[in-house]
C-alpha cells in the first residue's frame, strides 16, 4: 500500500464578529422570542463551516445552531444515528422564521 498526500486544506482563522452590533442584537432578539430562558452569548466554533464566504459580504458573521442538546445528542453527532427531538427541530425551525421575519422589518 502507497500513501500520498492528495493536496492541503488550510483556512485563515474568520473575523470577530461584534456582540455590539445590530446583527447580534437582532439575532438576540429572535432566540429570546422563542426560547427566553436561555442565555445568548458568543460561542468559539472549532471547524471550518461554510459561513466563511460571507466574510467577504458581511461585516459580521454569526453561526446559529437554535437547539438544545443533551450529552446523549453530542455523543451522537455526526455519527450513527445522529438526530434531534421534534420539539428541537419545532424549536430552530420558529427561531429561523422569527430571525427571517425582524430582518425583513416584521414582527410575530
Amino acid at each position: 500500500m502507497q500513501i500520498e498526500v492528495g493536496g492541503r486544506f488550510s483556512v485563515e482563522p474568520s473575523n470577530v464578529s461584534s456582540t455590539d452590533s445590530p446583527s447580534f442584537r437582532n439575532l438576540e432578539r429572535a432566540i429570546r422570542g422563542v426560547t427566553p430562558d436561555v442565555p445568548v452569548a458568543p460561542y468559539l466554533v472549532v471547524v471550518v463551516t461554510d459561513a466563511r464566504y460571507y466574510s467577504e459580504v458581511s461585516e459580521n458573521v454569526f453561526r446559529l445552531l437554535p437547539l438544545r442538546l443533551t450529552s446523549r445528542d453530542l455523543e451522537r453527532m455526526h455519527g450513527v444515528d445522529e438526530r434531534i427531538s421534534v420539539r428541537e427541530y419545532e424549536g430552530a425551525v420558529r427561531t429561523y422564521r422569527q430571525l427571517v421575519l425582524q430582518a425583513a422589518g416584521e414582527r410575530s
